[in-house]
């Protein structure tokens, strides 16, 4: 919850999206709210406002793979009267792959970006590969109707149905068994975020 804006999805919806037109592929997200506060510790910058930047998370994530950048107001080190209520931000399990959104005594959510890009990139994988199997499956029933009516240079059916076996046989062991798409879309999610596409 923010304060006074209510849950963090109602404000969501309320965040600008600013395309500069520069031809870069990143968009300019304008929240609703003041700048998040981060900690930069060498390379790595730390969120103070995991809300905040957990609705800009959400946002972000509804334009994937397109790139987002936020304004952030950001200091190297905490003024010593603050070190104890932030303290507790500086743990993660995750390498900043995720956030835990709560408050000293609730937590509310973890939210991953990058699970949700892997979401994302698996299901337009999913559907790809679906359209291109049934295309494989589909071919070969209308050769076999073509070979009956001798519309084909096929001296018997046997290519068409290995041809439809195959395509079917890996389209059954596609769904079971998940683990390789889901494999492909975190290697394309890897790959976008360094920059590798």
């Amino acid at each position: 919850f923010f304060y006074r804006r209510g849950p963090i999805v109602n404000v969501v919806p309320k965040i600008r999206l600013v395309d500069q037109g520069r031809g870069d592929d990143v968009v300019d997200l304008v929240p609703p709210f003041s700048p998040i506060h981060c900690l930069r510790k060498g390379e790595e910058i730390w969120s103070l406002d995991n809300r905040r930047l957990y609705a800009l998370q959400l946002a972000a994530m509804d334009l994937w793979p397109r790139r987002c950048r936020v304004q952030c107001l950001s200091r190297d080190r905490l003024p010593r009267h603050k070190f104890k209520t932030q303290y507790r931000k500086f743990n993660t399990t995750s390498g900043g792959r995720s956030i835990d959104v709560c408050t000293r005594y609730q937590q509310f959510d973890t939210w991953s970006w990058h699970e949700r890009a892997v979401e994302l990139e698996w299901y337009s994988l999913s559907k790809r590969l679906g359209a291109m199997l049934f295309v494989f499956e589909i071919a070969p029933i209308i050769g076999a109707i073509l070979y009956r009516n001798g519309l084909t240079g096929f001296a018997s059916r046997v290519p068409l149905v290995i041809g439809f076996c195959s395509a079917f046989a890996v389209d059954f062991i596609r769904q079971q068994v998940p683990v390789f798409e889901r494999k492909l879309a975190q290697m394309q999610v890897n790959a976008t975020m360094d920059r590798e596409l």
